[in-house]
This record gives structure tokens, sequence and C-alpha cells, in this order.
């Protein structure tokens, strides 16, 4: 029997699992990618901001909808929309997060200053 098979053999399966260790994090890495095509792929306006309401992400079906662009609309506070209705929503869902629906409608100004009818989660 050869004296060092199990050392090669012992070898092997470490630099499968380093091999296998350093493969895993890249699909990691394309989750936000991942996310975001899906996002971008969605025919409904999508917005999403920080907790202060800050705007830090429209997609491409909600900038048509709004006849704003991306530059136009990151940094800047979600009443820029005028949604008068979330205003509402927002301090509800703060102190009463058990008992909101989540769905809710309003009115939104576009870019033109017409509104127009949406639906919002929270």
């Amino acid at each position: 029997m050869d004296p060092y098979f199990l050392v090669r053999e012992r070898m092997s399966q470490s630099e499968k699992k380093e091999d296998e260790i350093f493969r895993l994090p890249r699909p990691l890495e394309d989750v936000p990618n991942l996310t975001e095509s899906l996002i971008e792929s969605i025919g409904s306006g999508i917005i999403i901001t920080e907790m202060n309401d800050t705007i830090t992400y429209i997609n491409q079906a909600g900038e048509e909808m709004l006849c704003y662009s991306k530059g136009e609309v990151i940094g800047k506070p979600f009443s820029l929309f005028g949604l008068k209705e979330k205003q509402n929503v927002s301090y509800s869902f703060l102190d009463h997060p058990d008992n909101l629906d989540a769905r809710r409608e309003g009115w939104m100004k576009r870019k033109d200053e017409l509104e127009i009818p949406v639906g919002f989660t929270i």
C-alpha cells in the first residue's frame, strides 16, 4: 500500500473544500444584481425610501409613470410626489404596526403636475 495515499487523499479533499469555499461567495455577490433585475422587470412602479422618506431607488416603470428620471428623484424627499395619504399611514404604522392594512390607495403627482391614482404599500 502506498504510504502517502491517505496524505494525497486528504490534500485532494482539502483542495476541493477550499475550491468550494472560494466559489460560494460568487453566487452571493450576484444577489443584489438579481434583486435589482427583478425589481426593474416588474411592470409596477417601485420607489424605495429610507426611514426618513429620502428616495433611494425608483425602477424604470416608476420613472415612466411619473415622468422623472432616477437622477431627478434619488436623494429627494418622497413628498416630491405629493402623496398625502402616505403621511397619515406612515405615522399610524410606526405607532401601531400590527393594526395596519398593508395596501393603500392615493394620488401622486407626476413631473407634469398631473395627478394619477396609485396603490402603495409601506
